[in-house]
Order: C-alpha cells, then structure tokens, then sequence
C-alpha cells in the first residue's frame, strides 16, 4: 500500500459523552477530535491496520496556506465552517486533532448538529495524504501490515460522518459558542450517499 492519493478515515465513538450546552448567544457549534493519536485503527482495504503517531498534524497547521473545511460526509457542498474564516479552528494536543466548528445558520448545519446532539451522529472523520517520507510500515504476526503516520503534508478537510474505519473520537453538539474512510462495504456507502441526498433536497425545500 502506498499513499499516492488522498486518504479518508473515519473515527467512531460511542463511549464518550456528547452534549449540548445552552449558552447567551444563538451560535451552535461541533467540536471534538477528527484523529488521535497512537490508537489503531480497524482492518482498511482487508489489508492493514494505520496509526496517526503523535504530533503528525504538527506541520501542517503551520502552514500559510492551510485551508481546512469542515463538511458533512466528506460533501464538499455541505460545508459548515472553514479554517481561512476562522469559523473551523484546528489544534494538534496531547490526544490528537481537535477542532471547533461555529455553524452557519443552514438547513443541513441545523440538522447535522441536531443529529450530533440526539447521539445520531457520533463519528468524525479526516481526509489527508502523508508527506512521502511521513509514514512507516512494519509487519505483523498475521501477515498484516501496520503503518503509522509520522507527518501529515496536506489536510483537507475535517468531517462528521455517518460510519467508522477508527473506533476512538468524538464529537459534541454546543450553542454556547464557548467550547472545545470511506467505507468500503457497498451498502454502506449507498447509505451514506442517500443521507446527503435527503440533506441536499431538505436544503433547497
């Protein structure tokens, strides 16, 4: 396996608490964790298995040309916040790829947060492709191959998705304005491409 092309992973959590905060002001905003660090991900492609080694997304974020959306399902269309605005705010930590998102007032920004908010949508995705000297791979007893990512050259964008390829993030539904891969199974990706499409319909009602 090689990355020559951008890369789509998505974390899933259901182990931690999501929640709304009711705050002074009417912003609503998504936050949590697109990536973490040093947590392997499920089998991808029936092949490997991949792990974000710690402070990989360093670089990046210290790009001047760093321009980061955040969308739904990877829908380039359905965006909902960005980080040249600064209505997506990105921050590499101890834990891993943070972000913030402050919504527009949308059809699908609405809906997107009250499904993260009722517990519909709980898994976080990020797309990117690794600097060509940014990963390494070694072997495992199964035959599988690990690879873990040292550096993050492009990011381009962040994502709250409907299934998972990691089992760790989470993501949170807030009006306080306070706070902090693609599948490969064919039905699901039919499920994920019919969700847009009722959001996109819903968006021109």
């Amino acid at each position: 396996m090689k990355y020559n092309k951008i890369q789509e992973r998505v974390y899933d959590s259901k182990d931690l608490q999501f929640r709304a905060v009711e705050g002074d002001n009417d912003e609503k905003v998504l936050e949590g964790y697109a990536a973490l660090y040093n947590v392997r991900s499920k089998l991808l492609y029936d092949s490997f298995y991949e792990v974000i080694e710690k402070g990989a997304f360093d670089n990046v974020l210290r790009s001047k040309d760093l321009d980061v959306i955040m969308s739904f399902n990877h829908d380039n269309s359905l965006i909902m916040g960005r980080t040249t605005n600064e209505t997506l705010k990105l921050n590499s930590d101890e834990t891993g790829l943070f972000f913030r998102a402050v919504l527009p007032d949308t059809t699908y920004a609405n809906d997107v947060y009250e499904l993260v908010k009722r517990g519909d949508i709980f898994q976080n995705s990020f797309a990117f492709l690794p600097s060509k000297t940014g990963y390494k791979s070694e072997e495992l007893d199964d035959g599988k191959e690990l690879y873990t990512v040292t550096d993050v050259e492009t990011l381009r964008d962040v994502s709250s998705v409907t299934f998972p390829a990691y089992t760790e993030t989470n993501v949170e539904a807030r009006d306080d304005g306070e706070g902090k891969e693609a599948d490969k199974n064919n039905l699901e990706r039919e499920q994920l491409d019919m969700s847009i499409k009722i959001l996109k319909i819903k968006n021109k009602l």
